[in-house]
């Protein structure tokens, strides 16, 4: 008997298509349940295996914030003081867990915040969820720490009611430190409210800053109380949180003290040739400055009278000058006041005036010396300040940016707040070793001006009179914020030591700051009755903290040299700080100085701390709105900027209702030419003279 080949030929092997019967694509019915049984046991194992891995890759979750401005990121800033954590910090969050509908987002981004300080701590913080509402324990102890319910109401299918609301939190460190945030009102501020506890919980201590700021006399004392003139107290009040604030008063004989770190100069006025002495050697010794310079200050009187506040950088009988100290640093200050010539960065005065039978109104005066800093790059926008006929590309050769977004105190900042703004530069060389950079600058259409003794924005004339000017003399851009880092030289190398305010010793000429006690002979001072407030620093020369006389005086020796690097920065004006610029001017309380305050806060985190806490506070919404027409030279009038504004929105109509069937269109065409495509290849195959009834699919 013959055996069959295992192999046929290919001819032999292809099933002849009319040998098919019609039932042959029936299957039977126990295959049918075979295989739903198959489908449905295969996907349980999936979504268990699924949910397994779920289960093990909890801890390892990677997510990603998409948002433009990374609203639900940690910043770099927090996961830098993160790493320094020695010890377990425990957050324990007092939340109670009925809350209303409408705050079940906010809770939900708060623990979100919370979760991202755990996983990006590597082990070290601990989050502990409690309910006050659950436990009577649990509510005591929250009421202990000053973590009190919030009273929320509730609206209901059919009635309204009020409900406690926890939502606290306590940072406990090592065991014994903690801070206590009573009620986290916004997930947006909670990063920049835990940052810079867990760093001051870290370090154990406060950075120092001292203020040194003298009150001024009152140009109209009969229109005010006595001690009512401008003062700079709210941003000193506002910084005790996270600084240890004092006074700075060298005015006894006191030396500053060893481990301050940032010394703020508000407005110089009758600086002692000794006070320069102490800030110079503060310098030397690695410290950082910041000086909020004005040549010019006003008042404003209840009759809307802006008169000018006399002051002096230097006291009477000084040898040595603060403008020649800030020169021998590398910074460049006016004597006179900067203008903006682009109304459309000027602020506004709001004066009542009131008729003859008492009836008042508000008259908008505009005021080219207030006016708004943004971050316009000057170099596009050069084409807008020339006039007809000039060449552009001269003019954004000599320009720069008006704000420096990517330094640290500036990022995120839309604008910046100047009133009386005095110019502020950079001298050129710079000393050696050191850098320079000037951050703000003014637009390119600005130029200076002389202080007046009273400029009212109610002058009559005011503006016509600068805009005379401006057509005669030439605008430039003025330099507003310098910054200055590096190891500075001494302003008093090869100079003797100024006369020690309370010293009846001989100038000694290696004098300074620094102290060497010599031996005393009594170590135990006598009590004394009563304490006195001591001012910043050490006690007077050749006297001991109680105010008793000294065996031997403490000796002084002066720095040629900075011991180490540090930063000076010098701002042209100091009223962006000022109590009554802060709350608001006039009747209206506009303008307000919005920025100033904010700025200030940056360059204290960016000086006294060694992280950039600015990056928390600094983070804000992208503002998306569409900007039809930009004037930034303010020279279009109302009927151009119409026609223009107008011609904009007619195309971007036409691209909304053109561009979605456009879309489709072309969506189509795709679709028609791969559909076409695959119909060839089916034909192709079919007409085959060796097809064999199969079709071959190309992946």
């Amino acid at each position: 008997m013959e055996e069959e080949p295992i192999m046929n030929s290919k001819k032999d092997s292809q099933p002849k298509p009319s040998s098919v019967s019609a039932d042959s694509g029936s299957l039977p019915s126990s295959r049918t349940e075979g295989g739903w049984l198959s489908f449905i046991l295969s996907a349980v194992f999936l979504v268990g295996i699924f949910g397994e891995i779920l289960y093990l890759t909890k801890d390892f979750a990677i997510r990603k914030d998409l948002t433009q401005e990374h609203l639900y990121s940690l910043s770099g800033s927090t996961k830098r003081v993160l790493a320094k954590l020695k010890e377990p910090l425990v957050i324990e969050a007092y939340f109670s867990k009925k809350i209303p509908g409408y705050f079940v987002e906010t809770r939900n981004k708060i623990e979100n915040f919370l979760d991202e300080y755990r996983k990006s701590s590597k082990g070290k913080i601990e989050v502990v969820y409690l309910d006050p509402l659950k436990d009577e324990r649990t509510r005591e102890k929250a009421s202990r720490l000053g973590i009190q319910g919030r009273q929320v109401q509730t609206l209901g299918s059919d009635s309204l009611s009020v409900q406690q609301l926890y939502q606290g939190l306590r940072l406990r460190y090592g065991g014994d430190k903690q801070y206590v945030i009573p009620f986290v009102v916004s997930p947006n501020a909670l990063e920049s409210q835990l940052t810079p506890k867990i760093q001051e919980l870290v370090l154990g201590k406060k950075p120092k800053v001292a203020f040194f700021v003298r009150p001024k006399a009152n140009p109209n004392p009969f229109m005010r109380q006595k001690n009512q003139t401008p003062s700079w107290d709210m941003v000193e009040r506002a910084l005790g949180e996270r600084y240890e604030v004092s006074r700075m008063d060298v005015s006894q004989g006191q030396l500053l003290p060893e481990d301050l770190d940032v010394l703020v100069v508000i407005e110089p006025k009758d600086l002692s040739d000794w006070e320069k002495f102490c800030i110079d050697q503060h310098v030397m010794r690695g410290g950082n400055l910041i000086v909020f310079e004005d040549a010019a200050d006003y008042d404003m009187t209840r009759m809307g009278m802006f008169r000018k506040i006399d002051f002096v950088p230097d006291a009477k009988g000084s040898k040595v000058f603060w403008k020649d100290q800030l020169g021998s640093y590398g910074v460049e200050i006016s004597d006179k006041l900067a203008v903006e010539m682009i109304p459309r960065f000027w602020e506004r005065y709001f004066e009542v005036v009131r008729d003859r039978w008492g009836q008042g109104a508000i008259k908008v005066h505009p005021y080219p010396f207030w006016f708004n800093v943004y971050p316009y790059d000057w170099k596009k926008l050069a084409p807008q300040l020339v006039a007809k006929g000039d060449d552009p590309k001269s003019l954004a050769k000599t320009v720069e940016k008006g704000m420096d977004v990517d330094h640290p105190v500036l990022k995120g900042l839309a604008k910046l707040d100047f009133f009386w703004a005095t110019p502020v530069g950079i001298k050129t060389p710079l000393p050696k070793g050191i850098e320079g950079k000037v951050l703000v600058r003014t637009s390119p259409r600005a130029m200076t001006e002389t202080p007046g003794p009273v400029l009212s924005p109610s002058q009559p004339n005011l503006l016509k009179e600068r805009e005379a000017r401006a057509l005669s003399e030439p605008l430039r851009q003025l330099p507003l914020v310098v910054s200055l880092k590096g190891k500075f030289t001494s302003f008093f190398k090869g100079k003797e030591i100024p006369e020690r305010p309370g010293s009846k010793t001989p100038k000694e000429k290696g004098g300074g700051l620094l102290q060497k006690k010599l031996s005393q002979k009594n170590t135990s001072p006598k009590k004394t009755e009563s304490k006195k407030a001591s001012p910043v620093g050490p006690p007077p020369p050749g006297k001991d903290a109680s105010g008793k006389q000294k065996e031997k005086e403490d000796k002084i020796i002066k720095l040629d040299q900075a011991k180490k690097e540090g930063r000076i920065v010098v701002l042209g004006d100091a009223s962006m700080i000022r109590d009554d610029f802060i709350m608001g001017i006039g009747p209206v309380r506009q303008p307000q100085s919005q920025t100033g305050a904010v700025l200030f806060s940056n360059l204290l985190d960016w000086m006294a701390l060694d992280l950039d806490l600015v990056e928390l506070r600094n983070l804000r919404s992208v503002d998306r709105k569409l900007k039809f027409v930009d004037d930034v030279s303010g020279k279009m009038n109302f009927e151009e900027y119409k026609s223009l504004v107008a011609r904009k929105k007619k195309r971007l109509r036409l691209l909304n209702v053109l561009g979605p069937v456009l879309g489709l269109l072309l969506l189509g065409f795709v679709i028609w030419m791969v559909r076409n495509t695959e119909k060839r290849r089916f034909l192709s195959q079919v007409q085959d003279p060796d097809f064999d009834g199969r079709i071959k699919i190309e992946s």
